[in-house]
């Protein structure tokens, strides 16, 4: 039976889309560079030493988040970077794409992987999936059906999940620089075919205009090569009159709010008034709210200046004053004329100097501890100290007139050497205050330094712990933790051996190189500074010490392998002790074992054309009693009986055998008590006691 002809669309058939001419395609899209050494800008990571340029180089793409501001090559770096590692590029927008959209694209990486064929997915603006969405991501690139390349403008650390963090490798991309810029213009212009009608001082503008943007930058070019091509050289004025002002580039609650109000604040300190009305105007231009900026200048006034000039205090309250009962845009004007004012004010510490040279003469604070600051001062002070002068030249004066520049210095010294003579008075009621004060002052400093300590670790911490897998480490494919082991291998001369008789379904090898720190001596700084204990620590990926979470731990069997010597007896004892201090709920759990390889192979000799068998002993004495055994019962064995000096000594079937096959092999599960008699061994052979250590090696 014959098919009834179609119906016509309504509309008639669509026409086939016609391919964009290089004339429509915009000039930032024309330039979009064809391979990596054409990038501009961004020489610390595609450089020669670049971090991209070394991965590309070992045939090793991690999964990257690239965090830059707009226009700086994020896009056009993922695409080059799958074209260089030879994968399949695939894109995704977090504006746009949903659940449907990332499923669609990992089931059509797995079927390319099947076949033999990578993936790259690029997914822009990351930032903007929620936690569930990112979460989507982690088993994809665990097991590396795709490579995920995120662009994001927010900070990764805030905006991103610390699962997704801790798989991915976050790289830095760098506003470009007026050298970058320029090199774009020039490339536009080769392009073109004709120069930028710009004199060189409205060049040097429309740079700075750019803001380093190198896609605006180049909009704004084009806009110049749409004039006719007899336009005159335009002068600044001429091409700010031609361009539109783009807005500044701020945010009211993220990164670069706290940029900007810290640039003003380092602008008044340098007594740089131009450099403080510019980050002042910048603030109020992106929306900031003046209250705000009124109160962090009231604060300057306070703690910055002080009493190098007291009427810098009264007169921040008053600009805040005139601010709030005119509004914007008059009240403003009280605060520039504020900001001015500040940054040109004589700055003074005397009063901070006064309370720590009297701290140190009372000896609260000690030789070795830093000076306290005026945060400290300010929680210390609870007395108010009066000074008189008796210079007749400032009887009945007010603090306006004492603040005056002749009179700043006088002020200063005066107040200051007051405050050392309180505190060195020998009146017993006043020494007793003094002492309180300078105690709270000094307690204030402590906290203060232990709790800055305390943060900076925990950002250490953090960092290594939602940092990328070190590429040392050969995973396994598996993600079941009831079947997943990680072996701890001293030495890289075994990491062949020992790759080769794994089963990389469930086996995973991190080598450790060097010298293990020996965390039982060692702060909690110096471990996290550690490079093999930081690798441990990340590749377990249940964070360390109190923040050890075991329901994270990505294996479930941790397994230390060394040499059976006694090097190899103490490298497993550092070892232990670390696991004991900083991941002890795997001890907890017996989740740790030592795997003990065997100290030499007896090959005995056969009978009757049969071939003889290989026997492992595992210490001296266990060989001597073995071949004992063997001449008791009348058995010969190849001499000579073969030692091993390293676990590099044994090829992998050996490996395989005796130490690393579930069917075969022996484990010992390590326990807590097992992880305190470590730390009890160590505290008698390295502690400061010498007589018990003295004891311990004549008996």
């Amino acid at each position: 039976m014959a098919r009834a002809p179609a119906t016509p669309d309504l509309f008639g058939a669509p026409e086939p889309a016609a391919a964009p001419s290089e004339g429509v395609r915009p000039l930032a899209d024309r330039l979009r560079p064809a391979t990596l050494a054409e990038v501009v800008g961004q020489d610390h990571l595609l450089g020669e030493e670049g971090s991209l340029s070394r991965m590309l180089a070992r045939g090793s793409l991690a999964s990257l988040i690239l965090w830059g501001p707009p226009g700086v090559g994020k896009t056009t770096i993922a695409r080059l970077l799958a074209e260089a590692a030879a994968l399949r590029f695939t894109a995704l927008s977090a504006v746009f794409s949903g659940v449907a959209d990332l499923k669609r694209a990992f089931e059509e990486a797995r079927a390319r992987k099947s076949n033999g064929q990578g993936t790259l997915l690029f997914v822009d603006e990351i930032h903007r999936f929620n936690r569930a969405q990112q979460d989507g991501f982690l088993p994809v690139v665990e097991d590396g059906t795709v490579t995920l390349v995120g662009a994001t403008t927010e900070n990764p650390s805030f905006a991103l999940n610390g699962a997704l963090l801790s798989r991915c490798q976050v790289l830095v991309l760098k506003r470009l620089d007026d050298a970058a810029l320029e090199l774009l213009l020039t490339r536009a212009e080769a392009l073109m075919g004709r120069a930028l009608p710009l004199a060189p001082e409205a060049r040097a503008v429309l740079r700075a205009m750019a803001d380093g943007d190198g896609r605006y930058g180049l909009n704004m070019a084009e806009q110049l090569f749409a004039l006719p091509e007899a336009t005159p050289p335009l002068d600044p004025a001429g091409l700010s009159a031609l361009l539109a002002k783009r807005a500044a580039l701020y945010d009211k609650d993220r990164e670069e709010h706290y940029n900007l109000i810290s640039a003003l604040h380092k602008s008044m300190r340098g007594s740089d008034p131009d450099a403080a009305l510019y980050w002042f105007a910048r603030m109020l231009t992106g929306g900031e709210d003046p209250r705000y900026i009124a109160r962090r200048l009231t604060r300057f006034a306070a703690e910055d200046i002080g009493m190098a000039d007291p009427r810098a205090l009264p007169l921040a309250i008053a600009a805040w004053e005139t601010f709030e009962r005119m509004g914007s845009p008059e009240g403003e004007l009280a605060l520039a004329q504020l900001v001015v004012h500040l940054a040109t004010a004589p700055k003074s510490n005397a009063v901070y100097q006064a309370f720590n040279e009297a701290m140190r003469s009372a000896g609260i604070l000690k030789k070795n501890e830093a000076d306290v600051i005026k945060d400290d001062v300010m929680e210390g002070l609870t007395a108010v100290v009066t000074v008189r002068m008796s210079e007749p030249q400032f009887e009945g004066q007010t603090k306006e007139v004492l603040g005056t520049a002749a009179a700043t210095k006088i002020v200063s010294t005066v107040v200051a050497d007051k405050l050392k003579e309180f505190f060195s008075t020998t009146r017993r009621i006043d020494k007793a205050n003094g002492k309180l004060i300078m105690e709270k002052i000094a307690n204030a400093s402590r906290t203060r330094i232990s709790a800055r300590a305390h943060k900076d670790i925990q950002r250490r911490k953090n960092a290594l712990e939602s940092s990328s897998l070190p590429t040392k480490l050969s995973d396994c494919r598996s993600e079941d933790v009831t079947r997943t082991e990680l072996f701890i291998v001293e030495g890289d001369s075994a990491l062949g051996t020992t790759k080769a008789a794994r089963n990389s379904e469930f086996q995973a090898i991190l080598p450790i190189r060097g010298k293990i720190l020996n965390v039982q001596k060692a702060s909690l700084s110096q471990m996290l500074d550690d490079k093999e204990c930081g690798s441990i620590i990340q590749v377990i990926g249940a964070g360390s010490g109190k923040s050890f979470e075991l329901d994270e731990a990505r294996y479930g069997r941790i397994i230390l392998m060394s040499d059976a010597d006694v090097d190899g007896a103490h490298i497993r004892c550092l070892l232990l002790t670390l696991m004991y201090r900083y991941m002890r709920p795997m001890l907890d759990d017996g989740r740790v074992f030592a795997a003990i390889p065997p100290l030499h192979r007896i090959e005995t000799m056969g009978v009757g054309g049969k071939k003889g068998e290989y026997l492992y002993t595992y210490s001296d004495d266990e060989m001597k009693k073995v071949t004992a055994d063997l001449k008791k019962n009348g058995k010969r064995w190849k001499e000579p009986i073969q030692r091993y000096k390293g676990l590099g000594e044994m090829d992998a079937d050996q490996l395989r055998e005796t130490t690393m096959d579930p069917d075969a092999r022996t484990l010992r599960r390590i326990t807590v008590p097992d992880g305190e008699a470590a730390e009890r061994m160590f505290e008698l052979l390295m502690g400061s006691d010498v007589a018990p250590r003295k004891e311990f090696i004549a008996t």
